[in-house]
């Protein structure tokens, strides 16, 4: 089932690879570099037609180790599914998006981030929130439950880095 992600639909890498299920293909992948923490893949897709003829479709794709949570651990095994997934769009397995659902939530998790540690530097933790039940309160003074609602609730992207710098700093006490 797509993920629906800012209102467009958007295919897993599995769901894409699903779709081959009745075909006769292959599919490759090749670590093409791993050198200072980048790692470079290549995906080669080969369609053959019930004529006979094969077509061939190729992905590349591009991560940094530790640029995101799942980079720490799986930066090689997340760039040979983007590989893979981008082989499979240029197929024309991809609904109506280029990027899996997989790319796109990396993608707004390294947005989010980078908005996170610009805000970062302005948190007070003894500022007062000035906003809901909890608006003359401080930072540091809110429960961890309100934090956690803030995370996943506000649109607002400076209160929401804001409840993320208080969690951090909670966690690193």
């Amino acid at each position: 089932m797509p993920v629906k992600i800012h209102g467009k639909d958007y295919k897993t890498v599995a769901e894409r690879i699903g779709e081959l299920n009745d075909l006769n293909y292959s599919l490759n992948t090749e670590l093409i570099s791993w050198e200072d923490g980048v790692v470079i893949m290549k995906a080669t897709l080969a369609v053959t037609d019930d004529d006979g003829d094969v077509q061939t479709y190729s992905g590349h794709a591009y991560e940094k180790e530790g640029s995101s949570q799942i980079n720490k651990t799986s930066a090689l095994e997340n760039c040979e599914t983007s590989a893979v997934g981008r082989a499979l769009a240029a197929a024309g397995f991809g609904g109506t998006e280029y990027a899996s659902a997989n790319e796109v939530e990396n993608a707004i998790h390294q947005q989010t981030s980078s908005i996170h540690q610009q805000d970062k530097a302005k948190f007070d933790r003894d500022a007062k929130l000035g906003f809901g039940k909890n608006e003359n309160k401080t930072w540091r003074e809110v429960d961890a439950g309100f934090l956690l609602w803030v995370t996943n609730n506000m649109n607002n992207d400076i209160y929401v880095s804001f409840a993320n710098a208080e969690l951090d700093a909670r966690a690193n006490v």
